[in-house]
């Protein structure tokens, strides 16, 4: 028995020193380079993700050039409120308004803040970027002894690329048995356009 594990420990250690002995012969792996399927899908990440980053960009500047563009179109468009300007009128002779017009390019009615009883009010709509309003008293006794008491009467939206705003009023006197009217046109820049406390000066007329 002593002797059988004696030489089983022999054979053991032949083994060891021998690995050929065993069938179990153990090879120096040799490092060989990656395959040109690797490298070719390694280029083809990097591609993918210069592409990505690429794309990252052109979005960022496309969303910021959306926004300066949008901004800059609102700051284009400016809210007044619109008044006449003052009015000089016949009082001894009875003079009294009792039509009032409003033409406008490149912006819109937004509101009519002031409508005096028995008057009417027509909006037409815009035609080549031209827009009117027409007021008008349904009678004489519902004229209008001032020409203040229409200020703030309209609200509107002005884009400045292109605008403008002028307007007219009609006034009547009856003496001699007659009416007799006159017609007062105010220009662009006439009118009275109210922006955030600011307003410009009126014109006599």
């Amino acid at each position: 028995m002593i002797a059988q594990i004696k030489a089983e420990r022999k054979a053991g250690c032949a083994s060891r020193k021998h690995p050929e002995a065993t069938g179990t012969v153990e090879r120096n792996r040799v490092w060989s380079p990656p395959s040109k399927t690797i490298i070719t899908e390694i280029s083809l990440d990097m591609a993918y993700i210069a592409f990505v980053k690429s794309l990252c960009r052109s979005i960022a500047l496309l969303l910021l050039m959306t926004t300066s563009l949008a901004l800059l179109a609102q700051s284009a468009v400016v809210r007044y409120r619109v008044s006449l300007p003052h009015v000089s009128l016949r009082s001894d002779r009875g003079e009294r308004i009792y039509s009032v017009t409003v033409v406008m390019h490149c912006g819109r009615f937004v509101a009519i803040n002031l409508i005096p009883d028995d008057w009417s009010v027509s909006v037409e709509g815009p035609v080549s970027e031209e827009t009117r309003l027409g007021m008008d008293a349904g009678h004489g006794t519902s004229s209008l002894w001032h020409s203040e008491d229409l200020n703030g009467f309209l609200t509107i939206l002005a884009d400045h690329s292109c605008f403008d705003i002028s307007g007219s009023l009609v006034t009547a006197t009856f003496y001699d048995g007659e009416e007799h009217e006159r017609h007062i046109s105010f220009q662009p820049g006439e009118l009275i356009l109210k922006k955030e406390g600011q307003q410009r000066s009126p014109s006599a007329h």
